[in-house]
């Protein structure tokens, strides 16, 4: 995509929509945020897959040369933080790997809203997971969907520098923790971004 940004399989991203829809495909007038917009195909992916509830995307990325390039969606800022002045949000995609959930981006979700996020170590597996928020807003349960590896989120110096490149570096024998529910060695699975499974959510209150 030029400025050190590239994307993630489209696989990994496949299964992200599909996450999505399923946590949202009941609910109208949709509004979601996609952090990590880069060259805007997933903002346009979630908006044609939501196009029959009135939904609305807004892509989000630090990179404002691509933000330009995709100007019908995007917006200069730092997917860290989200983008509460637009929140908050039925759904947010982060396209990119975390190694803890930004608390900002829960805190801008609307009450039975959903987050994917794959979380694990820069250089490593990572853990795609859905935080749902309950009706109250309050509280908040998490479910881990499948071991992947994505490119890691990054601050915008990181990234236009290079340093990104040395922060995704070779896989890691690393292990993902979620909770005391799973541990994940994923250096023994033969194939891992394709070893699916489902856990009970996990519950999470303020």
């Amino acid at each position: 995509l030029g400025y050190n940004s590239t994307i993630s399989a489209p696989h990994i991203h496949s299964l992200g929509l599909r996450v999505m829809y399923l946590g949202l495909k009941d609910r109208l007038n949709v509004k979601i945020l996609d952090v990590g917009s880069g060259s805007g195909y997933m903002s346009f992916c979630l908006a044609q897959l939501f196009k029959d509830q009135s939904s609305s995307v807004i892509g989000i990325d630090h990179i404002n040369e691509l933000v330009e390039k995709s100007r019908q969606t995007g917006e200069i800022g730092d997917g860290f933080q989200g983008f509460a002045e637009e929140g908050p949000f039925d759904g947010i995609y982060v396209g990119a790997a975390v190694e803890q959930v930004p608390q900002k981006l829960i805190e801008q979700l609307k009450g039975g809203g959903i987050l994917v996020v794959a979380i694990g170590p820069a250089g490593g597996r990572h853990l795609l997971t859905c935080y749902r928020k309950d009706d109250s807003g309050q509280n908040y349960q998490q479910q881990p969907v499948e071991v992947v590896r994505m490119v890691p989120l990054c601050k915008e110096n990181e990234q236009r520098s290079g340093e990104i490149q040395k922060l995704h570096g070779p896989p890691r024998n690393t292990s993902i923790g979620f909770g005391k529910s799973v541990v994940v060695q994923p250096y023994i699975v033969r194939s891992p971004d394709q070893q699916g499974f489902k856990l009970e959510w996990e519950e999470n209150r303020k």
